[in-house]
C-alpha cells in the first residue's frame, strides 16, 4: 500500500455520489460515515492482544469474543492525530470476507451520531482531512461535512488472507 501523509489533500475528481443509509460517526473531531448493510455491530472498548507482526494500525485480536475480532485503529490507518483507546471508545465492527471465509473487523471511533441517509452534495469534497484513497465521497448534514469512507481500503487484504489461514487455508482475499 502507498504512504499516505496527514494534511489535506485537493481533489482532482470528484467524489462519487453518496447515497443511502449510513452509520455516521466522528473521529479526531470529523465526522465520517460507513455503509449500514456492512455494519454488524457497534460495542464498547476492550482490551485486545497484539497481533505479531500486524500493520501499525492493528491493535490486537479480542480474547473474549467468539470469533476473534482484528481491531483496527482508524486514527492510525487514516493517518489522523493518534489517542490510545479510553472507556469511551466505541468500536464499530463491520463484514469483510476472505477467500469466504466471514471475517468481522473492529474499527475504533470516538462517538457514534447514528444511522442517517447520506445524500451527495456537488461541490462539498475538495478537501479531505484523509488520503483520498479511502473516501468514497462526501455529504451534508446540516453544516457539517461528512466523508464516507471506502470500507474495503481500510484493511490491507493481507491482514484478513493472515486471519482467514489461521481458521481455514485461504490463497487470496476478496471484500
Amino acid at each position: 500500500m502507498a504512504t499516505l501523509t496527514a494534511t489535506p489533500e485537493t481533489a482532482t475528481e470528484p467524489a462519487p455520489a453518496v447515497t443511502g443509509q449510513y452509520l455516521v460517526f466522528t473521529l479526531s473531531g470529523k465526522q465520517f460515515a460507513v455503509e449500514v448493510p456492512r455494519l454488524l455491530q457497534i460495542q464498547s472498548w476492550e482490551d485486545v492482544t497484539p497481533v505479531p507482526g500486524a500493520p501499525d494500525y492493528v491493535l490486537g485480536k479480542t480474547d473474549h469474543q467468539r470469533p476473534k475480532l482484528i481491531v483496527v485503529d482508524l486514527r492510525a490507518r487514516l493517518k489522523l492525530d493518534r489517542a490510545a483507546p479510553t472507556r469511551r471508545t466505541l468500536v464499530v465492527v463491520l463484514s469483510f470476507t476472505c477467500n469466504g471465509v466471514f471475517l468481522p473487523v473492529g474499527f475504533t471511533v470516538d462517538s457514534s451520531i447514528g444511522a442517517q441517509e447520506l445524500l451527495h452534495e456537488p461541490g462539498s469534497d475538495r478537501h479531505f482531512p484523509v488520503s483520498r484513497e479511502f473516501v468514497r465521497g462526501t455529504a451534508r448534514v446540516g453544516r457539517r461535512q461528512v466523508f464516507a469512507l471506502d470500507v474495503d481500503s481500510l484493511v490491507d487484504a493481507s491482514v484478513l488472507a493472515g486471519e482467514a489461514t489461521r481458521r481455514i487455508p485461504a490463497s487470496g482475499c476478496i471484500h
